[in-house]
């Protein structure tokens, strides 16, 4: 069978709605966090900001595993081809159509001369590594547990009499590899283990965590609202303070010059993980408490939360826009033009991805 239609989830429409603006957050002050006036309270800001958004894509992944693992309870009555084929036809074409734009903008901005044969295999490595364009990794990464989801769904339902301990186990080990990547400590060394920290962001590993919280929390739905609903306000209280934590260590970090930026900001460290943890039950209570049933506000986030994958794709089209024009002119990146810039890049993306879902024809474009 398909799909079970079951009740929807809907506190995850603000989780998908937040983590589509916070990734457009991350990219929009990539530069002022490299380039920014270390120290100044413009630079405070716009790290604080940058380490908030840091929760979306481990929420993206959480919300995979949940959303799959409710969706797919039984893999005794699933028919997988029906599975693959919807994630071909919404999530594998879209990728390979943007993927297409985005690799041919890249050529045309380095005023590279386009020889058919050697630019069709390069295009076809792109592809398989995700990166015709900064942002397509996630989509690969994606494609990664789609695999990986019809393996670990019979395990799953296997040990779900003691599924709260396997969970805390397996996310005790990805905490543990965390920890060894991050600090770049080997057990041991081997091609295979080199070549997992080295493309740790692309690879399931890195991410892995969260799709086994997303499946515990599908297995165990109305405990997780309870204790979602019993620690709203701590799990608030708790993500500001370890999103201050976050700031501190990244200035305490990158006051050695010899620190990449990008590795000092990740969330792929072990207080981004307990940070994304806490901030995704902190989110999923705001939108219990604040948002269900609340009419437009709910109607605003399942809108966006229904286009998210389409925003995710196109932004970065909108934002490389806004910044050749922005360099040709001499702007920089003062406050209120990177605010500018995440006005119109989320705005521009959504507008693009809600008139395109309208179309029959142009929704395996943008996904779903």
């Amino acid at each position: 069978m398909a799909a079970v239609k079951r009740e929807k989830i809907e506190e995850l429409d603000l989780l998908r709605a937040l983590a589509a603006f916070f990734v457009i957050v991350i990219h929009v002050t990539a530069a002022p966090l490299v380039l920014g006036a270390r120290g100044s309270v413009y630079h405070y800001a716009i790290t604080l900001v940058n380490q908030l958004a840091r929760f979306s894509i481990p929420a993206f992944i959480f919300v995979t595993g949940l959303v799959l693992f409710y969706n797919y309870p039984n893999h005794r009555e699933i028919k997988w081809s029906g599975y693959f084929r919807k994630r071909i036809t919404y999530v594998l074409v879209p990728y390979i159509f943007w993927s297409a734009i985005y690799f041919y903008l890249k050529q045309f901005m380095a005023h590279r001369q386009l020889n058919l044969p050697e630019t069709a295999l390069q295009f076809v490595g792109a592809l398989l590594r995700g990166d015709s364009y900064y942002h397509l990794y996630f989509v690969v990464l994606i494609f990664q547990f789609y695999l990986l989801f019809p393996l670990l769904l019979p395990l799953w339902q296997w040990a779900r009499q003691r599924i709260g301990l396997v969970t805390a186990a397996l996310f005790a080990l990805y905490s543990g590899y965390i920890c060894l990547s991050f600090y770049n400590i080997k057990p041991f060394d081997s091609s295979i283990i080199n070549f997992i920290f080295k493309y740790q962001g692309k690879l399931f590993f890195a991410w892995f965590g969260f799709f086994v919280l997303g499946a515990y929390s599908a297995l165990r739905l109305d405990q997780v609202r309870q204790l979602i609903t019993r620690w709203a306000y701590p799990a608030m209280l708790g993500a500001g303070a370890l999103l201050v934590g976050m700031v501190g260590e990244f200035y305490w970090r990158t006051a050695n010059p010899r620190v990449d930026v990008a590795y000092a900001a990740t969330s792929l460290r072990p207080l981004g993980i307990a940070f994304t943890v806490v901030a995704i039950v902190a989110v999923l209570a705001a939108a219990r408490k604040f948002v269900l049933g609340r009419g437009l506000v709910s109607q605003i986030t399942t809108s966006l939360s229904n286009h998210s994958y389409g925003i995710y794709l196109i932004h970065p089209l909108v934002l490389t826009f806004l910044e050749i024009v922005e360099y040709k002119l001499g702007l920089g990146y003062p406050w209120w033009l990177v605010a500018a810039n995440l006005t119109l890049c989320f705005s521009c993306s959504y507008l693009a991805a809600a008139i395109l879902g309208r179309f029959t024809w142009a929704r395996p474009l943008i996904g779903r």
